[in-house]
């Protein structure tokens, strides 16, 4: 079976959703950089943090609600399997804009709710 790579826990809860897309971005930070006299890049890294993409499935209204619960926090404790390493690792993050859109309304009293696949990021630091 393949790997898969991607978020396993939020603040030490089981991560409720089969994704449709998950990407990892790796940033190095640095304090500053400069060139010396002799044309070498001479660099100042302070840490190398993460910014995860993810697309969620479509979802019912209900599920939904119960996975903004999960992200509302300002800091997320987020357990993820490392794609480079295939290690479990750990780190603080903060959620990203989001924007959802309802897919189709199965009934009038809005309680049959389905919203379209959105996009989230999760920027650590």
């Amino acid at each position: 079976m393949a790997q898969v790579y991607d978020i396993r826990k939020i603040d030490g809860v089981a991560f409720p959703l089969k994704l449709q897309a998950f990407k990892r971005d790796l940033y190095d930070l640095d304090k500053d950089a400069y060139t010396t006299a002799s044309d070498l890049l001479v660099r100042n890294k302070v840490a190398t943090k993460n910014k995860f993409f993810i697309t969620t499935p479509e979802m019912k209204k209900d599920e939904l609600q119960l996975f903004l619960a999960m992200i509302e926090d300002d800091v997320l404790v987020i357990e993820y399997e490392d794609i480079f390493d295939g290690t479990l690792k750990t780190g603080n993050f903060y959620r990203g804009d989001i924007s959802v859109e309802v897919s189709q309304i199965m009934n009038e009293d809005n309680t049959d709710v389905w919203v379209k696949p959105f996009s989230i990021n999760f920027i650590e630091y």
